[in-house]
C-alpha cells in the first residue's frame, strides 16, 4: 500500500501567486498612456507623465531609438522606448504642459513619402 501526502495549502498558495502574477501582468499596466501620430513631416509622440518635473525627465535619441526616461525620489521611475527611423533632432521640440510630454520629431530629407513610378 502507499501512501500519498497531500499539501492543500501549498496548491492554494501557488494558485493565488498564479493569478496575483495574471491580473498584475497582464491586466494592470503600470506604463502611463502613450500616443504617436505621424504626419509627412513630423511624428507626434505624446506620453502622460503626471507629477513630473521638467528637470526629472530625459528624452534621448540614439541607433533610431527614442528613449523617455522620468526618474522622482517621490514617485516610481517611468522608460519609454520607442523605434522611430529617420529622425532630425536638431530641428525637434519637446514641451510639458499639464503632465503630458509631447515630442514633435521632424523627418528627415530621405524618410519623407517618395513615389515610384511603375513601368
Amino acid at each position: 500500500m502507499s501512501t500519498f501526502y497531500i499539501t492543500p495549502y501549498k496548491q492554494r498558495e501557488s494558485l493565488f501567486n498564479f493569478y496575483d502574477h495574471f491580473f498584475n501582468d497582464y491586466f494592470y499596466d503600470h506604463r502611463q498612456p502613450s500616443n504617436i501620430t505621424e504626419t509627412e513631416n513630423e511624428v507626434q509622440v505624446q506620453v502622460d507623465l503626471p507629477g513630473f518635473e521638467k528637470s526629472e525627465i530625459t528624452v534621448e535619441y540614439k541607433e533610431n531609438n527614442l528613449v523617455i526616461t522620468a526618474k522622482s525620489e517621490h514617485r516610481n521611475d517611468v522608460k519609454y522606448q520607442f523605434s522611430i527611423p529617420n529622425i532630425e533632432l536638431n530641428s525637434s521640440s519637446a514641451e510639458l504642459t499639464n503632465g503630458v510630454l509631447t515630442i514633435k520629431l521632424d523627418k528627415s530629407a530621405n524618410s519623407k513619402k517618395q513615389t515610384l513610378k511603375i513601368k
